[in-house]
């Protein structure tokens, strides 16, 4: 079972997610074993998403492994701005809305229309800035222990790994994907630059690394072969 967020389930209905090729390596690799990889990963989804689907329905699957990675998306727990969350921050992610922005915090006929119709006139372009404070790698943290005790618990075998990300500490990333970074908002003006979201990966593959260690869990490094590289 593969757990994470979309960087997991991408390509899903396409057919090109990391664990549809999993599958298709191992079945060459044994082919007298019927190997099924279920991909488990979900748009936004964090450590809790994963270990709540897991206790809940796949449990009951009983896997023979369990791989999973996280990072961005526990990483964006710690912006608190509207849309897609609110202050204060709370250690069990109530505060992040996701998809659910547009019900809390619905736009008004003015505002539509205004995203239409003059928008660049009424409102500045939002301006980056730096960003050191990630309260959601604690929560992190714990939710990755959390799972390591419930696979010892059951004597599942768990893999975990960091995530690989494009950002350098050059502030210089000339691609758009840093739209999807100004959509989580350090105030009302501000967005988190490239260096502030490269020092936050970082931490939080560092942290999967380090608690990896320290319960001899086996530990997949995906991010150092692709940093600083573009996609």
């Amino acid at each position: 079972i593969c757990l994470g967020g979309s960087t997991t389930a991408e390509g899903n209905i396409s057919g090109d997610s990391y664990p549809i090729f999993l599958q298709e390596l191992l079945s060459k690799a044994y082919p007298q074993r019927t190997i099924e990889v279920i991909n488990a990963g979900k748009f936004f989804w964090t450590t809790q998403h994963s270990i709540i689907q897991y206790l809940f329905w796949l449990d009951d699957m009983e896997p023979d492994l369990i791989i999973m990675f996280h990072a961005c998306n526990d990483l964006i727990q710690s912006f608190t701005m509207p849309p897609y969350s609110s202050k204060p921050f709370r250690k069990d992610y109530g505060h992040f809305y996701g998809y659910l922005a547009d019900l809390a915090y619905p736009k008004t006929f003015e505002q539509f229309i205004g995203t239409f119709f003059y928008g660049d006139l009424r409102k500045p372009d939002l301006q980056p800035t730096s960003f050191s404070d990630f309260p959601s790698l604690y929560s992190f943290q714990r939710n990755l222990e959390t799972l390591i005790e419930i696979t010892k618990s059951r004597k599942i075998p768990l893999i975990l790994s960091n995530q690989a990300h494009c950002f350098t500490d050059r502030n210089e990333t000339d691609i758009d994907f840093l739209s999807i970074p100004k959509h989580f908002l350090v105030d009302e003006e501000h967005y988190a630059d490239e260096k502030s979201w490269y020092a936050g990966m970082e931490r939080f593959n560092r942290a999967v690394q380090e608690t990896a260690d320290k319960f001899s869990i086996p530990f997949v490094d995906q991010a150092t072969p692709f940093q600083g590289k573009k996609i």
